[in-house]
């Protein structure tokens, strides 16, 4: 399901055509692995991974409703066995409330800090070791983190966490860096 006039072709194109997720065909990744979709989008790179580990359980994090509509249709199916999740929410260093940016194309809505008013849009922010604790995961096999910007706060404190992480995908986004991470 890819909306006309968005920019879910760019995200179709970057992940099936580009081959962005490729390099998880290579890793010992369990056919029952545990993926955590942090930032899901429409829920294509989802349905990629699903399609690589076909017995995999896969939890999305996307904060945009209309893009979690998106997910609930193109990954329909895998609701409805139980092997997909979504939560509407950002992925965050905390949990609470933010707002978000949509001055931006539909893959790259940010998370913003804004105080608390009437007409501010206000959207759930999960932590991952809130995530690890609702959902009762002891063991997280690929991490895809795609977070428009937040990757820095998200890594900021990931000692409480990162050792439940097997792999990790980041994207990051300027001005934090790859190099940031370690």
């Amino acid at each position: 399901w890819i909306r006309c006039q968005s920019s879910d072709f760019f995200v179709l194109k970057e992940i099936f055509e580009d081959n962005e997720y490729r390099p998880i065909l290579q890793w010992n990744l369990p056919p029952d692995a545990r993926v955590i979709d942090l930032g899901g989008n429409i829920g294509l790179a989802s349905l990629y991974f699903a399609s690589a580990l076909p017995a995999s359980r896969i939890i999305v994090i996307e904060p945009d409703h209309s893009n979690c509509d998106s997910i609930a249709r193109n990954c329909r199916g895998m609701i409805a066995s139980g092997r997909l999740e979504i939560i509407e929410a950002f992925a965050a260093g905390f949990d609470g409330e933010a707002g978000i940016d949509r001055n931006a194309r539909s893959w790259a809505f940010k998370m913003i800090d804004q105080p608390p008013a009437a007409n501010n849009e206000r959207i759930r922010s999960i932590s991952i070791p809130t995530m690890l604790r609702e959902f009762n995961i002891q063991t997280i096999d690929l991490l895809k983190c795609d977070i428009e910007g937040t990757e820095s706060q998200l890594f900021a404190n990931c000692q409480l966490w990162i050792g439940y992480v097997n792999h990790l995908i980041v994207e990051t986004h300027a001005p934090y860096k790859t190099i940031n991470l370690f």
